[in-house]
């Protein structure tokens, strides 16, 4: 599927939607309840991986807010919102504290095995492989 098809089913998601373009670099943009008290908030998708995890921004009437959105478990609310890789890392922009310049960060989510040194699944001689040349390279 393409990032251009994938951004169209997650606009089709909300409850009203409208597209700003029919170019695969088109954001989309969704209007739909964002919390309990059924707040409307217009969202917009920043990325989505081969896995079909979405990022992106909302702004609800109570302020801004960044979510993570996946086939199985929905919307989840997140303090930065990005652009994202097939292996989940996030480039995300925001501010930390009330008077702070705005920084870039990356997220890395945390390995399931922490011998998968790779992060390909399985652990091999691929891993001590990448154990041997991070020990050699120091910090």
């Amino acid at each position: 599927m393409t990032l251009h098809r994938r951004l169209a089913y997650f606009a089709l998601i909300g409850a009203c939607s409208t597209l700003a373009s029919a170019q695969p670099e088109y954001t989309a943009y969704i209007i739909e309840p964002w919390d309990t008290n059924y707040a409307l908030a217009v969202s917009r998708a920043s990325g989505i991986n081969n896995h079909n995890t979405v990022t992106g921004c909302a702004t609800p009437l109570s302020g801004n807010c960044s979510f993570l959105w996946t086939l199985d478990g929905g919307k989840e609310q997140v303090n930065l919102g990005g652009v994202i890789n097939d292996n989940g890392w996030i480039i995300a922009s925001g501010f930390y504290g009330t008077w702070s310049p705005e920084r870039a960060v990356v997220l890395v989510p945390l390995s399931a095995c922490p011998a998968d040194f790779n992060d390909d699944g399985t652990v091999d001689t691929l891993d001590v492989l990448a154990f041997l040349n991070a020990w050699n390279g120091g910090c």
